[in-house]
């Protein structure tokens, strides 16, 4: 059987890819690598069965908050547009995408949500020390937080569980979604952790890595159902 070709965006950093590449691969598909700059958003969705929008710096404030918080780091407005352009495409298009970190930050942004700029001074309680950030020698594979996943969503289904230990690597967050997003899983702390369009074959975004994860069995089923869903 043919391998799916799933498109991965990315900026300069390149070499921040090789373990959403990997995981890719180990569930059956094509991770193909489009820098911004390179293709439009058409013409990247129609090289592909499918979109994974990596992990990366901030969403640019001049886009989605009023005012740029200092703790707001590695800004490339064009990579957020192309990003953006991408996701209501293949929204559209009702084309299999997955969003991880920066990626479903972006997903819930494109799509008329809230972000927060920085999870410990905006997010309630304010100016709080929220325990998401985790850079232990850059070891992303350990376990920080769980999170509590809907029944009936289908990331759930895709997990086999409602509940999931997870690794936390990020500063900003998602602070709410519009429709047709719902949010469908949460911290202990009432972060919004994942969200998905119900009614989207599959279109599904996570705050955690799970590339860094994929040898627990969750994440190994979370990559095979994206890749079945592209093929």
């Amino acid at each position: 059987m043919k391998r799916p070709r799933i498109a991965i965006t990315c900026g300069p950093n390149i070499d921040k890819l090789p373990p959403y590449l990997k995981a890719l691969e180990a569930a059956g598909a094509e991770g193909v690598v489009f820098q911004v700059g390179s293709c439009t958003a058409e013409e990247i969705l129609s090289q592909v069965d499918g979109i994974l929008l990596p992990g990366g710096g901030d969403i640019d404030p001049t886009l989605c908050a009023t005012y740029h918080h200092p703790k707001v780091y590695g800004i490339d407005r064009d990579r957020d547009l192309l990003e953006k352009d991408i996701i209501l495409l293949a929204h559209a298009q009702m084309k299999p995408l997955l969003g991880i970190c920066r990626g479903e930050q972006v997903m819930a942004w494109a799509m008329g949500g809230e972000i927060y700029q920085d999870v410990d001074d905006e997010a309630p309680p304010k100016n709080t020390a929220k325990g998401h950030k985790y850079f232990p020698n850059e070891d992303f594979s350990i376990i920080v937080h769980t999170v509590s996943i809907a029944p009936q969503s289908h990331l759930a289904r895709i997990l086999g569980t409602t509940e999931v230990d997870v690794n936390s690597i990020h500063h900003q967050c998602v602070a709410s979604v519009k429709p047709p997003l719902s949010v469908v899983g949460t911290s202990p702390d009432g972060l919004i952790e994942a969200i998905e369009d119900p009614h989207h074959p599959w279109f599904i975004g996570v705050q955690w890595h799970p590339e860094w994860l994929d040898w627990r069995s969750p994440w190994k089923m979370l990559f095979e159902d994206f890749v079945k869903a592209c093929s």
